[in-house]
């Protein structure tokens, strides 16, 4: 029987403001534009957005203002007002169609981070990993709410608890797997592992979200799909982690 959580649940999604992707050409408002963005990649989160409702038959959703992507960007703009610091921006959109977004400032980054060149070797990094990553210690079952964002979180405040992550600045992570051993997500980010020489990112078939960062990757051909089971995985090893509001970062498994 469906909980509350999930009968009631919205779509949401977070991205990142920050005036210094002006300055890169690869953050343009919209594929084919030549115009800078401040959003960072804005169409990819409008685009999973749709995505979602026409998975969950929201019809009301699908046409409030997502089709029209200057529509999702004056709702991101509304929260920014006249903020210059780089800031998360929060936007949730209900079954009936309502847009809603907030706006808090996040700590500064390099543009590549967001926008990197290319991908390190974990044999090239010079110095450990700051952030932690563990593997969860009982599987996640796949769902519509492993694949598509939504504000019905359950599965992923649990995973969360059981490896000891209580804060969002926590600078731990926490990677999910299904029922049948192979790696989905981490709670907050989509994640890369090193194989046979190259970053492979675990195959939406899998169960997790199609990320936005993640999505950027893909087409970039800096990582490929793969299956990734969770006996592959050792302690000690490199990994790669992204969101769309932070970019691209670097984790050690440690558990």
């Amino acid at each position: 029987m469906a909980s509350t959580e999930e009968e009631a649940f919205s779509l949401f999604s977070s991205l990142r403001h920050d005036r210094l992707l002006l300055q890169s050409p690869e953050n343009t408002t919209a594929s084919g534009s030549t115009t800078p963005c401040p959003f960072y990649l804005l169409e990819y989160h409008r685009d999973r957005m749709v995505r979602a409702a026409r998975h969950f038959e929201w019809p009301e959703a699908i046409t409030a203002s997502l089709e029209d992507l200057n529509g999702f960007r004056r709702a991101c703009e509304e929260a920014v007002g006249t903020q210059t610091c780089p800031l998360r921006v929060r936007i949730v959109l209900s079954p009936e169609g309502k847009l809603s977004a907030t706006a808090g400032p996040i700590p500064p980054v390099p543009v590549t981070t967001l926008f990197p060149s290319a991908l390190p070797n974990p044999s090239s990094l010079s110095s450990p990993p700051l952030w932690k990553i563990h593997i969860d210690t009982i599987p996640t079952p796949a769902s519509p709410f492993t694949s598509h964002k939504t504000t019905f979180r359950d599965h992923y405040d649990a995973a969360r608890l059981r490896t000891g992550i209580t804060s969002l600045t926590d600078t731990t992570e926490v990677v999910l797997w299904n029922e049948d051993g192979v790696m989905m997500e981490g709670s907050m980010t989509s994640v890369y592992f090193w194989r046979d020489g190259g970053w492979v990112t675990p195959s939406l078939e899998s169960g997790g979200n199609n990320g936005t960062t993640r999505r950027w990757l893909l087409e970039k051909g800096m990582v490929v799909e793969a299956v990734v089971r969770k006996e592959s995985i050792e302690a000690g090893e490199v990994m790669l982690i992204s969101n769309g509001v932070r970019g691209i970062w670097v984790g050690i498994v440690v558990g």
